[in-house]
């Protein structure tokens, strides 16, 4: 496996310990896609679809599997408070900043925050 999925965090689903979400499958048939064309990914799409509906069919039969989902739930409900209270204090931070005059680069500026630069009075 490239770094490219492990950087991703795909690394437990590609390595088969985790079974991977479809849009990491569908991921994967866009690279097929980008290096074979757009027919060999789609020629692979039906087995790819049949081949992850029968993996999560027994991935989801295992004994304890619907504690380890409600796991993973919890796991992500806790990530998804954690980054909205991030974004809520960055978002407070950056207002403060603009207010007292101090304006970020573009590439510093938070994607969806709108911040207009202060011009320079000469």
């Amino acid at each position: 496996m490239g770094s490219g999925a492990r950087g991703c965090g795909w690394g437990d689903d590609v390595e088969g310990r985790e079974l991977p979400p479809w849009d990491v499958v569908e991921s994967l048939l866009q690279d097929l896609a980008a290096v074979h064309g757009p027919a060999a990914a789609e020629a692979e799409l039906p087995r790819a679809r049949l081949l992850h509906a029968e993996a999560t069919a027994a991935f989801d039969a295992r004994p304890g599997a619907r504690q380890a989902l409600r796991d993973r739930l919890d796991v992500m409900l806790r990530e998804q408070r954690y980054a909205a209270d991030r974004r809520a204090d960055l978002t407070h931070r950056l207002a403060r900043a603009h207010a007292v005059g101090i304006a970020l680069p573009e590439h510093q500026t938070p994607a969806r925050v709108p911040v207009q630069r202060r011009q320079e009075t000469s």
